[in-house]
């Protein structure tokens, strides 16, 4: 589980690295407190409710990581490309944008992907929670679409050419 104190690195050697920054106020200085060997290089980094860390990457595949053995515990599959955003629902549900231009909820207890948000012309690039509990998804089509997850409405498109 990661506290306050620990951040998360992305690196493009394939490895995952959580940093102790509880003994310095300098993090050029942090040491790493454990590292994780990754499928490919990483896009993607959330911090599921129970701890577990989430990455995805550019096989388009999302690995569930326990922090405390460093194991791969899960891979989620049903993306076609690129994973390029992560973001942790209210009710613990995980939300993954990625290049094929869809979005997908996944339920992160039995792996299975719940729901595919369709509506952006090009690649999701960005993905946000709301205060609200709405997600917000940004695209290489220069629009946001703001989503209610649990009916997987489009609610509004902001921007766009």
């Amino acid at each position: 589980m990661f506290n306050r104190d620990q951040i998360v690195e992305e690196l493009k050697a394939n490895k995952i690295k959580t940093l102790d920054l509880s003994a310095t106020k300098k993090a050029i200085s942090a040491q790493p407190v454990a590292s994780f060997h990754t499928h490919n290089v990483i896009k993607a980094l959330a911090v599921l409710l129970d701890g577990k860390l989430a990455s995805g990457s550019l096989d388009g595949m999302i690995k569930l990581w326990d922090t405390q053995t460093q194991q791969c515990v899960a891979t989620l599959e049903g993306h076609n490309h690129i994973i390029t955003a992560l973001a942790i629902l209210p009710d613990g549900r995980l939300a993954s944008g990625s290049w094929d231009s869809t979005i997908k909820l996944w339920d992160t207890k039995t792996q299975q992907c719940v729901a595919t948000l369709k509506g952006h012309n090009e690649y999701v690039s960005a993905l946000t929670v709301l205060p609200d509990g709405r997600l917000a998804s940004g695209s290489g089509d220069k629009t946001i679409k703001l989503w209610d997850t649990q009916t997987q409405q489009c609610l509004a498109t902001l921007g766009g050419a």
